[in-house]
């Protein structure tokens, strides 16, 4: 017998529409704020990056004369040596730091040579960089406290140039003719122009970044102290004089390189675990599986870090033969055992979703594990000589402690359990009759979690790895404390590298604000966001994508 329906009062009534559009408006205030914060943090990174793209300039002052102090330039440029391989130079300059000559030889042609740091007293020097060709009797200025120098010739026409990023950042034309000498401030923030009747003219040069350019960040490039064009990060050293190296390149290959590994481990182990978790468990034991690997997630990464660099990385450094036999004999050995059982008949198809199947695997893990394990010793012994680091180093491989495979190891770890949650919920909610159905027709249970419930969750696996991507992307505290932090640009397994979310880390409290080294960062950071931006927008157009290919099913 049905009850008859209940009368709502219109007061009643009355508050639930208020409640109803007051729950709405929250629901759209949290979504707008959401959005402006997102927009504000890029228009915030975008201003502070945006300083490091403006242009040089020099500007006439008339009132510096009286608190400027010009200093002749012969005080701090001796002259330096000419190098071997050279046109005979018309003048010749020592940049700051005297470790690189500007010169201009007999046809105009201005030239930058390093010292050759293996010859650092011969005139056998490097040639760097070349500039445009001007007058035979260009004459050249060396600016205090950087590396950069002025160009001028009588006909007054001035140029500022930057030997590091090799550009012409700024031109003026003089009137003050015809122009003999030019002195520079102690600070190299002013110049004093002064032609061959005593006529003087001061200049103020704005140039605020100067050794920044967008192809330092990612070309290969010669600085002083190296033989040859690298990518480089270093932004300090033990003395003033040297060359700040702002290269993004060892810092994106690092950063892609950890979630590489991280995600080579963590993804197919994640993956099958969610779907032997969702469509072969039972409800009861799946209850308890579940919330055990997502409280995983909640583990501090920094724990992580301390665990992954002192104690994983010598432990791997001791038995790294046996740690890669267990990493890649394992799912052979285990596949072979299952394949030989099932051969034998002393498992039967009808028992590998039966018959107590997790305590079924894990023993069946175990002896895979004990055999890979003693795999390892004898392999090490039979092809690396009972030690396979020091047959890696007669190779010439290098292996560092902290290196990427403790990385991968420990991250995988860290962003697995990310995965597995979301792919879970991703098997979990397609409805069971699609798989009843397919085995109605005569599939396997296997078959038909390959070919019908995986591909109907493909749009959640996607997202899943994609976050998990993302996750390891901006990775921070494990990179930091098992990494090595050594800014390197290869791919090797065994060596160390540093990150992009790490080096901000690292440099950030010891960037002073407002210079290049700050806003370089800052650059560092927006294009992290940005990247992690536009992955996420691409995945969910192509979730969407998907979704609306299976959505029949």
């Amino acid at each position: 017998m049905t009850q008859p329906r209940r009368h709502l009062s219109p007061g009643y009534q009355r508050y639930r529409r208020i409640k109803d559009r007051l729950i709405r408006q929250l629901i759209r205030l949290a979504a707008t704020s959401v959005i402006l914060a997102l927009a504000s943090l890029f228009l915030f990174l975008f201003w502070e990056t945006l300083p490091l793209f403006g242009s040089a300039d020099m500007r006439e002052e008339s009132d510096t004369q009286q608190t400027v102090k010009f200093v002749p330039s012969s005080d701090f440029q001796p002259s330096p040596p000419i190098p071997s391989g050279s046109n005979l130079s018309a003048h010749a300059i020592w940049l700051y730091g005297q470790a690189s000559v500007i010169l201009v030889d007999s046809q105009g042609q201005i030239s930058q040579w390093l010292i050759n740091p293996l010859q650092p007293e011969s005139s056998e020097m490097i040639l760097a960089k070349q500039f445009p060709i001007q007058r035979t009797d260009t004459r050249l200025l060396a600016l205090p406290g950087s590396k950069g120098f002025i160009s001028y010739d009588p006909s007054g026409l001035i140029r500022l140039y930057h030997a590091t990023s090799g550009n012409m950042l700024a031109e003026y034309q003089s009137q003050l003719l015809p122009l003999e000498q030019i002195h520079v401030s102690e600070n190299g923030g002013h110049i004093q122009l002064q032609n061959t009747i005593g006529q003087k003219q001061t200049l103020q040069l704005h140039n605020p970044h100067p050794d920044f350019s967008w192809s330092l960040l990612w070309k290969p490039w010669l600085y002083e102290g190296h033989q040859q064009a690298d990518y480089i990060w270093q932004t300090s050293a033990n003395t003033d004089r040297f060359e700040a190296k702002y290269s993004f390149v060892p810092l994106s290959i690092g950063t892609l390189k950890a979630a590489v590994y991280a995600m080579m481990f963590a993804m197919p182990l994640a993956i099958l675990a969610a779907i032997y978790t969702a469509c072969f468990l039972s409800e009861r034991t799946r209850a308890w599986v579940k919330p055990a690997v997502e409280l995983a997630e909640a583990f501090p990464t920094v724990v992580l870090g301390f665990i992954a660099g002192l104690w994983l990385a010598p432990l791997l450094e001791q038995h790294l033969a046996t740690a890669l036999s267990l990493l890649l004999l394992t799912p052979l050995l285990l596949i072979l055992i299952h394949a030989l059982l099932y051969s034998t008949g002393l498992l039967k198809e009808s028992q590998t979703t039966q018959w107590s199947g997790l305590p079924r695997i894990l023993i069946l893990l175990l002896v895979a594990l004990l055999l890979a394990w003693q795999l390892g010793h004898w392999l090490e012994l039979w092809l690396f000589k009972g030690n396979m680091i020091e047959w890696m180093t007669t190779q010439g491989i290098d292996y560092q402690q902290r290196n990427g495979l403790v990385v991968g190891l420990m991250m995988g770890l860290a962003i697995m359990p990310v995965i597995f949650s979301l792919t879970e919920d991703a098997l979990i909610s397609v409805p069971d009759s699609l798989r009843q159905g397919a085995m109605a027709l005569g599939a396997s249970p296997w078959q038909a979690v390959i070919r019908v419930v995986v591909p109907t969750a493909a749009a959640g696996i996607f997202a899943a790895i994609m976050i998990g991507t993302g996750r390891a992307l901006g990775e921070t505290m494990i990179l930091l404390m098992a990494s090595g932090n050594s800014p390197v640009s290869d791919f090797s397994l065994f060596e160390g590298m540093r990150s992009l979310a790490a080096n901000l880390s690292i440099e950030t409290p010891e960037a002073m604000q407002s210079s290049t080294h700050y806003r370089v960062l800052i650059l560092s950071a927006t294009l992290l966001f940005l990247s992690t931006f536009i992955m996420n927008t691409l995945a969910a157009v192509v979730r969407e994508n998907l979704y609306r290919h299976y959505r029949h099913f």
